[in-house]
C-alpha cells in the first residue's frame, strides 16, 4: 500500500462496501430480516461520512475541484449507469426498453435515480454545494445543511436525489467535522449515543429519514473512534490495500453478481439467507482482488473506474521530467529553506517537494485585509546568534517586535514570563524583589528535601504552589493532554523567574518578525530552487529517490519506515480562525488561558505583530486565532514531539535505521524528533551542511 493512506481508514472504507454487498444480496430475499434492516440504518451513512473525512476543508481553485469531482464522480457514474440499464435490457429481454428518454431520466430526472450508481451523483452535487458555501464560517455550514436537512424530510419521494441530497448532506458535513469531534471523544460519545437512542425511537415510529440520519451518524462516529486504534493484522492489511483501496471497484460493480448470486442460490433451492450475503461478499472480495491484479499488468483498465487518474498522468511538472537532481528535499520549512540556500550557493542542483499547497512550512503566514495571518501559530523569531540574526536578514527586513505574553486565569490578567509585574499581582503584599524571593521560597519549601517525580513537584519546587495553580498547571495538562502529575519533571528544567518589572519574554539579544511575513523571506531563501507543491512523497517514492544524489527528508521518521517498530507520539494543533469587525480585540498578539476550563491554550490577535504599521493597526478589522492542543493520530498533522523515556527509546530505534540510509538523510524537529526554535533550526540546517559540501 501507498505510504500515504491511512490504513485504518482503508480497513473502514472495506467494511463499508461490503456492508453495501452484503445488503444488496439480501435485499428481495427477506426485507423484514433484522440484519437487512440494521445494514440499511447505516452503511451508506458510513460510506458518506468517510468521504466527509477524506474531502477538504479549504478550496483554492473551485472550478478545477468541482471539475476534478465531475470527471472522478459523475463521469463512472453516467458511464456505469448506461452500461447498468442496458444490461437490464438483454437479461429481462424487454421488460425494460432502454430508449433516448431513459436516458433523459438518467441525466436530469432526479425523481428517477434509482440505478446502483446513485452514490457517486449524489456525492458529487453534496461536493459541488460545500464547495460553494466553504466561504461561510463553520457554524453558519453547519446551520445550512441542517437546513437542508429539515427541507429533505418534506420532500421525500417527491424530487427523490434533492432527497437523498438533503439527507446525506448533513452525514457529509459530520464525516468533514468528525476528527474534530473525536478530539473531545468522552463529550461528544455522549451525544451520539443520545442520538443513537432518538434514532432508534424514530426506527419505530417509523420516521426512517430521522433514523437513518440518527443512527448512520452515531454509529459511524463510533466506528471511526474503533477502527484508528484497532491494532493491525496481516489480513486487513490485505483487505485494505485491496478491497478498502479500490472500493470504486467494488461498489460499480457489485450489482452485477449480487443479482445471478442470487438467481443461481434460488434456483439451487438454498433457502439460508446469510449464504446470499456471504456468497457476495466472496464473490465481490475476489472479483476485486482479480481487477486489481489486471491494472497492475494493464493500467488502462483504471479509466473505467478512476478517469482522473488516467487524464492527469501524463500532467507532469517540467521538474517531473526525470530530472536528475544532486538534492530532492522533501518538505518546504525554514529547515529546508537554510539547506536548499546553502546547496544553491556551492553550485547544487535542488528539488523541494512539498505535500502542502504552499511553502514555509508552520511558519507560512498568509496576507488577509493587509494582515499577516500566521496560518499555524505564532512565531516570533529570536536568536543570541549574531550569526544567525545576520543571515535571516538577508531575506527581510525584521521588525521590533518583543514579545510579551499575557496570562488569563478565569478572567485575570497576568504578565509573562514571571517577573516581578506577575508577583506583586499574584501577592498584594510583595512590593519588592526581596519580598518576592523570599513567598516563592516559601512557597517551594513544600518540595525541601524531596527529590521531585513528576512535573507538578517540579514545578512547584522551582516557582511554588500559587504560581503553579493559576499559570501553569491548566495550561500545561491542555498542552500535553495529560495531568501534570503523570508528566516527568524532566520536561520542565527551569522556569525562568525575573525579578524585575521586565515583560521580555526571551533574553536574546536579537527579536523581531519579518515585514511583510515569513513566507517572502522563505521564498526568497529557496531562489534558485525547483519547487512542487501538492506532491506527497510517499505516493511516488521510488521514483523521487531515483531522481537525487542525495534525498533530505524532514517528515515524521517514523512514516518513513512504515511505523516500523510503532508509532511515536506527537501532540497535535488545531486552528480556528476568526475575522472580527473591531478594530483591537485584546490589545496584545498572545494571551494564554491557563485554567484547565477554557479548551483553547491562547489567543493570537495578528495585528499586534506588526506594531510599526499603522496601516495594519488601523484596520477596522482584525484577525484572531484561537489555538487547540490535540491528540495526535495518523493523518494529522504533528506539531511537538513527546520526549519521554518510551518515545526517546523508540526513536533510537528509528535512529539506527536512518543512520544505516545510504541515500536518505533525516532533518529537521519531526525527522530528528526533537524540538527546535527557528534558530535552532538553522543551526542544525547548517551543521548537515557541513558534512554535506
Amino acid at each position: 500500500m501507498q505510504n500515504n493512506r491511512l490504513i485504518w481508514l482503508d480497513e473502514l472504507r472495506c467494511l463499508a462496501i461490503l456492508l453495501v454487498v452484503a445488503g444488496h444480496c439480501l435485499g428481495g430475499i427477506d426485507e423484514n430480516n433484522l440484519v437487512h434492516n440494521i445494514i440499511y440504518l447505516f452503511h451508506m451513512p458510513l460510506m458518506f461520512v468517510i468521504s466527509g473525512f477524506c474531502s477538504k476543508h479549504k478550496y483554492e481553485n473551485k472550478l478545477r475541484y468541482i471539475l476534478k469531482n465531475f470527471i472522478s464522480l459523475y463521469i463512472p457514474y453516467l458511464f456505469w449507469s448506461i452500461i447498468f440499464w442496458n444490461v437490464n435490457f438483454f437479461i429481462y429481454s424487454g421488460s425494460h426498453t432502454v430508449r433516448i428518454k431513459d436516458l433523459y431520466l438518467l441525466l436530469f430526472d432526479f425523481r428517477n435515480v434509482w440505478v446502483p450508481g446513485w452514490y457517486l451523483l449524489v456525492l458529487f452535487l453534496i461536493k459541488v454545494i460545500d464547495i460553494f458555501i466553504s466561504f461561510l464560517k463553520t457554524q453558519y455550514q453547519l446551520f445550512f445543511w441542517l437546513i437542508l436537512f429539515i427541507v429533505g424530510f418534506f420532500i421525500q419521494e417527491k424530487v427523490l436525489l434533492i432527497d437523498r441530497v438533503c439527507l446525506y448532506g448533513i452525514i457529509f458535513y459530520t464525516g468533514k467535522r468528525i476528527k474534530e469531534l473525536m478530539n473531545y471523544k468522552w463529550h461528544f460519545s455522549f451525544l451520539f449515543i443520545v442520538l443513537l437512542v432518538c434514532g432508534f425511537y424514530c426506527e419505530l415510529k417509523n420516521f426512517n429519514y430521522f433514523s437513518k440520519a440518527f443512527i448512520g451518524v452515531s454509529v459511524s462516529y463510533f466506528l471511526f473512534l474503533l477502527y484508528q486504534s484497532k491494532p493491525r493484522n496481516v489480513i486487513t492489511d490485505y483487505l485494505a490495500e485491496t478491497i478498502g483501496k479500490y472500493s470504486m471497484i467494488t461498489y460499480v460493480l457489485h450489482g452485477y453478481f449480487t443479482v445471478p448470486i442470487k438467481i443461481i442460490l434460488k434456483n439451487l433451492n438454498i433457502l439460508y439467507i446469510y449464504g446470499y450475503a456471504f456468497a457476495g461478499v466472496c464473490v465481490s472480495i475476489i472479483f476485486t482482488i482479480l481487477i486489481c491484479s489486471l491494472l497492475k499488468k494493464y493500467s488502462w483498465i483504471e479509466l473505467f473506474f478512476y478517469p482522473e487518474k488516467i487524464l492527469h498522468r501524463n500532467k507532469k511538472m517540467e521538474v517531473e521530467n526525470m530530472t536528475h537532481y544532486n538534492f530532492i528535499i522533501v518538505g518546504a520549512g525554514l529547515f529546508s529553506a537554510t539547506l536548499a540556500n546553502a546547496a544553491i550557493k556551492a553550485g547544487k542542483k535542488c528539488l523541494i517537494i512539498e505535500k502542502r499547497s504552499h511553502i514555509a512550512g508552520n511558519i507560512y503566514t498568509e496576507n488577509e485585509d493587509g494582515i499577516n495571518v500566521h496560518k499555524y501559530g505564532a512565531h516570533i523569531f529570536h536568536t543570541d546568534s549574531k550569526e544567525v540574526w545576520n543571515f535571516v536578514n538577508q531575506f527581510a527586513e525584521f521588525n521590533r517586535y518583543t514579545n510579551c505574553p499575557v496570562a488569563n486565569y478565569k478572567g485575570t490578567l497576568y504578565n509573562l514570563p514571571f517577573n516581578m509585574n506577575t508577583f506583586t499581582k499574584i501577592w498584594s503584599d510583595v512590593i519588592t524583589p526581596e519580598d518576592a524571593k523570599k513567598r516563592i521560597a516559601e512557597q517551594a519549601a513544600e518540595m525541601a528535601g524531596k527529590t521531585p517525580q513528576n512535573l507538578e513537584e517540579q514545578a512547584i519546587s522551582l516557582v511554588g504552589r500559587d504560581i503553579y495553580e493559576r499559570l501553569i498547571k491548566g495550561y500545561t495538562e491542555k498542552q500535553w493532554g495529560r495531568d501534570c502529575t503523570e508528566l516527568p519533571a524532566s520536561i520542565i528544567k527551569r522556569l525562568p523567574v525575573r525579578l524585575t518589572f521586565d515583560n521580555n519574554y526571551f533574553n536574546d539579544r536579537y527579536q523581531g518578525i519579518p515585514i511583510g511575513g515569513y513566507t517572502k523571506m522563505i521564498e526568497k531563501m529557496f531562489s534558485g530552487c525547483d519547487i512542487q507543491l501538492n506532491t506527497d512523497f510517499f505516493a511516488d517514492k521510488e521514483k523521487w529517490l531515483s531522481m537525487a544524489d542525495k534525498v533530505i527528508y524532514t517528515g515524521t521518521i517514523d512514516r518513513f519506515f512504515d511505523y516500523k517498530f510503532g508509532e511515536l507520539e506527537y501532540r497535535s494543533l488545531r486552528f480556528e480562525t476568526e475575522k472580527l469587525p473591531v478594530q483591537n480585540y485584546q490589545g496584545n498578539a498572545v494571551i494564554n488561558y491557563t485554567d484547565s476550563k477554557t479548551p483553547f491554550t491562547r489567543i493570537i490577535e495578528h495585528k499586534h505583530f506588526e506594531p510599526e504599521n499603522n496601516d495594519v493597526m488601523e484596520q477596522p478589522v482584525t484577525y484572531i486565532t484561537r489555538e487547540y492542543p490535540a491528540t495526535w493520530k495518523q493523518g494529522d498533522e504533528p506539531y511537538y514531539a513527546v520526549n519521554d523515556e518510551r518515545n526517546s527509546a523508540l526513536y533510537a530505534k528509528y535512529k539506527d535505521l536512518a543512520d544505516k540510509q545510504n541515500k536518505v538523510i533525516f532533518g529537521g524537529r519531526l525527522g530528528m524528533y526533537k524540538y527546535f526554535d527557528m534558530d535552532d533550526t538553522i543551526l542544525a540546517a547548517w551543521d548537515l551542511c557541513k558534512k554535506l559540501f
